[in-house]
């Protein structure tokens, strides 16, 4: 289950951007500072325990001073360190990087993060080297198994592509909860033939540039966003920025999809200067109502399989978007799943939930009301959104779902099967097998076990 509070651990260091015209440009950078900029923005809360490098100005940090987000700054590194990134021959959002002076990590880790006085932490490990990071999981698992922690890393593509990295890539990733990858760093596993690695009793974040990004779930696509794209100045740190911002809304929110808009619409803003030390300039509005957006979009990445996702699969214009309910009963532990009558089901023999396609200016609360009374004679007694998640499908590949994904407890478990629905069965959230049920049903299931509002 992902932690209640947030720990991330990263450097603190300088970004030199050396321009066409022979001048440069000294921002602060680093994954901690990164991070610390987008949650100031968002108002986010988090500890970061940051290895800052000799010449970083503390000065830099003050404007953390009187919120939330506390930074524990820690002499870690031996060497200074330093990124240069090389804008001269390459005008683009895409500098060459050079990184000096890699430095090491000292074994104090796992004691700073003993000493946060929290028992269900999620950690977020930024880049570093693959088997330094696999060392740190290992320590921070063996020393602390009394605590519930949950973790997540991004991959780091210069990393990804040395054939000595690449299996302890694979067996940081393996205690994970939450992996982030740009889509190369995606390919290369697939083509290497380690989609499961990535993907199975996880979320899995792929990042798509301009295109937004896209989550798929214990390997079944749930969701995806594209921002409203501008003029790209540096993409330099716009993933840590998308990383911190995407786990400090999914932990507040526990909702994939305002986790989602959030992140990309902040790491869109960011990348429009050098660095992230005036992300403090940005507004943001911290209410999301997740209907207005993603009724307002018209494009959307297609809901391919994992193992299927492509470029072609970015975004696409839909001749019909169509929204509609699922919804998720519970009463005593046990949850409500129905069986379609013949020709009424995407797909035959599955299990699904009880929903329906929303009717002409009925809002989606009214629409799980109504469907629930219809196809269980079943009445609401507290009804919540759980998420916001897309389907396509297969028999009808030019249109897109999108499911509004509510949370019930009726005022009775007597459900009487109506309408399109042949049978209705209660049975125990945690005997639910992945197999039994529709790839969407089973892909929110998961995701509320990890969230914590689906516990059997």
């Amino acid at each position: 289950m992902i932690g209640n509070t947030l720990a991330f651990i990263g450097n603190l260091g300088l970004d030199v951007y050396i321009l066409e015209d022979e001048k440069s440009i000294v921002r602060p950078g680093g994954f901690a500072y990164y991070s610390a900029s987008a949650l100031y923005v968002v108002s986010g809360d988090a500890f970061i325990v940051a290895n800052i490098t000799p010449s970083f100005d503390k000065n830099y940090l003050t404007k953390f001073k009187n919120t939330e987000i506390e930074i524990i700054l820690n002499e870690l590194y031996d060497n200074e360190n330093l990124f240069i990134f090389d804008f001269r021959n390459n005008n683009s959002s895409n500098p060459t990087g050079v990184h000096f002076s890699n430095g090491n990590f000292k074994n104090k880790i796992s004691e700073i993060i003993n000493q946060l006085p929290f028992k269900k932490l999620h950690i977020h490990l930024g880049t570093s080297k693959p088997d330094f990071l696999l060392s740190q999981f290992l320590e921070i698992k063996s020393l602390h198994k009394s605590k519930l922690f949950s973790y997540s890393t991004n991959v780091y593509l210069p990393y990804l592509e040395k054939a000595e990295y690449y299996i302890d890539i694979l067996e940081y990733i393996k205690y994970c909860d939450v992996v982030f990858m740009n889509y190369q760093e995606f390919s290369i596993f697939r083509e290497r033939g380690n989609l499961s690695n990535i993907s199975e009793d996880k979320l899995l974040v792929i990042t798509l540039g301009k295109f937004g990004a896209v989550v798929y779930c214990d390997g079944i696509y749930l969701n995806s966003y594209a921002p409203q794209t501008e003029t790209v100045v540096s993409a330099v740190g716009a993933g840590d920025t998308f990383t911190s911002v995407f786990l400090n809304e999914l932990i507040n929110s526990k909702r994939i999809c305002v986790a989602l808009i959030k992140a990309c619409d902040v790491a869109a803003q960011s990348v429009k200067e050098y660095g992230a030390v005036n992300l403090n300039r940005l507004s943001y509005k911290n209410g999301i109502n997740e209907f207005e957006v993603l009724a307002s979009k018209d494009k959307f990445a297609i809901p391919a399989p994992i193992e299927e996702f492509s470029e072609t699969h970015f975004l696409k214009a839909y001749k019909e978007i169509k929204h509609a309910t699922a919804l998720f009963i519970v009463y005593e532990k046990q949850l409500l799943l129905i069986k379609k009558q013949k020709g009424k089901a995407f797909e035959e023999g599955l299990y699904y939930v009880p929903g329906g396609k929303l009717e002409q200016n009925e809002t989606p609360i009214a629409c799980a009301v109504r469907e629930l009374k219809e196809e269980t004679n079943l009445d609401v007694k507290t009804i919540d959104l759980l998420e916001v998640t897309q389907y396509r499908s297969p028999n009808d590949p030019d249109n897109l779902y999108i499911f509004y994904q509510f949370i019930i407890t009726p005022t009775s478990n007597i459900a009487i099967p109506d309408d399109d629905v042949a049978s209705c069965e209660w049975v125990n959230i945690n005997s639910i097998k992945k197999e039994m049920l529709f790839d969407a049903t089973w892909a929110q299931i998961y995701l509320g076990k990890v969230m914590g509002y689906l516990l059997g």
